[in-house]
């Protein structure tokens, strides 16, 4: 990613660096260890956001498919929402994940040169959804 250290696109895109922190330490539930004790907890820490407990991708004490208060602070729901909520015209009028998605036409241009830089990424589908009509907690 260093290559888009200084990179700036239109429409405001640019990249913002950041550090991943890593350690040698092998926990108990490590999914290295395998086994039956293999753990699905994460915790995610956000400068400014806070942080989180996530069991299997939701937030720790909220149900699976309980809606948009169940995801993290992370999933892409709750980032459309935040976008909408401080830049309404980012989102325009897209009624859908899909549509938001097309409707940035510069948006191409970033991600082509972003997986150039990142090299192996390997594309996912599976992520269209409507709006949600409830706002983010």
């Amino acid at each position: 990613m260093k290559s888009l250290s200084e990179k700036e696109w239109e429409g405001g895109y640019t990249f913002c660096p950041f550090q991943v922190a890593t350690t040698e330490l092998e926990f108990e539930f490590s999914k290295r260890r395998g086994g039956p004790g293999t753990s699905n907890l994460s915790a995610v820490a956000v400068e400014n956001r806070g942080c989180e407990a996530l069991i299997g991708g939701v937030l720790q004490g909220r149900k699976q498919f309980s809606g948009v208060n169940a995801g993290s602070m992370l999933c892409k729901v709750k980032m459309w929402l935040r976008v909408a909520d401080i830049s309404p015209e980012a989102v325009g009028s897209a009624k859908s994940y899909a549509e938001l998605k097309e409707a940035a036409l510069c948006r191409q241009k970033v991600k082509t040169e972003v997986r150039k830089a990142l090299g192996g990424w390997i594309r996912t589908g599976g992520d269209d959804f409507e709006m949600p009509e409830k706002k983010v907690e």
